[in-house]
This record gives C-alpha cells, sequence and structure tokens, in this order.
C-alpha cells in the first residue's frame, strides 16, 4: 500500500510504502514504512494502545528515522576507531 504525500508545486512528492505492522507491549501499532523515491526506512506510531502510560507515544509520533541495523554498525566503527 502506498500513501502520497501532500506535495507544495515545484517540491518533489514522497510516498510512503507500509512495510509492516507490529504491536507493541504497551498495547500501540507501530507502523515501518519506507520512503519512495529515497528508500529511507521511517517507523511510526500509528495507534496508541488503550492502556499505554508512555508520554512520548502519540499517534503519529516519529520513533526512528534511517536504518537501526546501520546505525549500530556505525556505532561499531566509531568503536573500532577509538
Amino acid at each position: 500500500m502506498t500513501l502520497p504525500a501532500i506535495g507544495w508545486g515545484h517540491v518533489e512528492k514522497t510516498v510512503f510504502e507500509l512495510d509492516a505492522l507490529e504491536g507493541l507491549q504497551c498495547g500501540c501499532v507501530a507502523a515501518a514504512y519506507t520512503t519512495q523515491p529515497w528508500g529511507v526506512p521511517v517507523v511510526l506510531l500509528e495507534a496508541k494502545g488503550p492502556y499505554c502510560i508512555l508520554a512520548g507515544h502519540t499517534n503519529g509520533e516519529i520513533l526512528r528515522i534511517g536504518d537501526a541495523d546501520n546505525d549500530s554498525e556505525q556505532e561499531d566503527d566509531d568503536e573500532d576507531e577509538a
């Protein structure tokens, strides 16, 4: 499923392609998207659970931008250089 974002004239439109949905332990639902045409992964909180007490969990909250695997590899490289 692809969702077109709103664009303004000269700005290229971004499309978010749904990759996965995952239920969290708190009852919230997170969705993983890939932005097109750049291919950058984004994780958003799609729905807040009815009993979730975490203040950072709000609908539409961006949980992560970019690939978590790349972040950990970069941290490993930084540690090796030190």
